[in-house]
């Protein structure tokens, strides 16, 4: 399994967090602003509905204020009778007087109901729209007051009777406008994200590996038995922490090492004079230098302990490897002082006496 060093996952993680961000905040920009500027588009368009529905309700067809309510000059105004038929039309060519537009909304407008409705432009090639776009019908009742045949108090009754419908068809063209320039500047500022990511990351890939592999490479040099290595770091707390425990592992390395070679001067040195006692009673008793039986059998029991000595020491040896593997106890007992006394003057005795000491 590939594994990629520290700079390619410090850069890939930079980079996809901002990425994700970026990505949040540009659809949640891009969807709350539409849905915004929609809310608003329709709150005034069907303001605008209303007005026009009143110059229609006081029988001013034609005149100026049609024109006043229409705020773009690609809004469309279309008027149906409450049977749908287009009795006023304005901004297309494609329904004609007397032809019939909102069947679908006819019955909730005769209801008293305002309809909303969000589609694509119809495709037209008279269109005055020269290519697909979101588009916002709005559609409101006309209510008329109409004279009946009834009369209360001298004077005749009127009731409110929906007699026409009025729609306002306005392009949303700005909004997808709006939005497409923010998600184009939206392009430009994740390149520059990358971009700056990829320098952010470098710089912080940086700061932490070039440590990690002066700490590596002190390390290699320490396995090399090369103890007296050490690393001076300028780097984070924790950086510095772990070239601190490297340096004071190569100190106690050293220590260990000097101990070791202690031990071992030692050792051969305890060791050198058991093997010195046996061989200077075996040259005595060789050179037939013994004057009794009782002197002879003192030097070989000479010899003998020196060598349950030289036996002990090994075992000493094995038991203190034993004890630093945690795999023996100590056991303390009492001895006699006096006894081991004794027992060193009678194996210094033939030096001694080599030396008239």
């Amino acid at each position: 399994m590939r594994s990629y060093g520290i700079a390619f996952k410090l850069w890939a993680s930079i980079v996809a967090m901002t990425l994700a961000l970026l990505v949040f905040i540009l659809v949640f920009q891009t969807e709350f602003l539409y849905d915004f500027y929609f809310e608003l588009e329709k709150e005034q368009l069907e303001k605008d509905c209303f007005r026009l529905a009143n110059y229609v309700a006081r029988d001013q067809h034609f005149t100026i204020p049609y024109y006043s309510v229409m705020r773009r000059v690609n809004d469309i105004i279309i008027i149906t009778d409450n049977n749908g038929k287009v009795i006023y039309v304005e901004g297309t060519n494609k329904y004609k007087l007397d032809s019939t537009f909102g069947k679908k909304h006819i019955d909730k407008i005769l209801n008293g109901e305002t309809v909303y409705e969000r589609s694509k432009i119809i495709s037209n090639p008279y269109s005055v729209w020269p290519k697909e776009m979101d588009t916002l019908l709005v559609g409101v009742p006309v209510k008329s007051r109409q004279n009946i045949n009834e009369h209360y108090g001298g004077e005749s009754l009127k009731r409110t009777e929906i007699t026409e419908a009025v729609y306002i068809i306005t392009t949303l063209e700005y909004m997808q406008t709006t939005i497409a320039a923010i998600r184009k500047q939206f392009l430009y500022i994740f390149v520059t994200a990358i971009a700056l990511a990829s320098a952010m990351s470098f710089i912080l890939s940086q700061s932490f590996s070039k440590p990690l592999k002066l700490i590596n490479n002190a390390a290699l040099e320490i396995s090399k038995g090369n103890y007296n290595t050490r690393i001076d770091l300028r780097s984070s707390r924790e950086i510095k922490e772990l070239g601190n425990t490297i340096n004071n592992l190569a100190k106690q390395l050293t220590r260990v090492e000097q101990i070791r070679r202690e031990f071992i001067a030692n050792v051969s040195h305890e060791i050198r004079t058991p093997l010195s006692y046996l061989q200077g009673y075996s040259e005595v008793l060789q050179d037939g230098l013994v004057e009794s039986e009782e002197e002879r059998k003192k030097y070989l029991g000479i010899i003998m302990d020196e060598t349950a000595r030289l036996k002990r020491m090994v075992d000493e040896i094995l038991q203190l490897s034993q004890i630093e593997a945690g795999y023996i106890q100590l056991q303390c007992e009492p001895f006699s002082m006096d006894l081991m006394i004794r027992s060193t003057i009678d194996k210094m005795l033939p030096y001694a006496s080599k030396r008239n000491i």
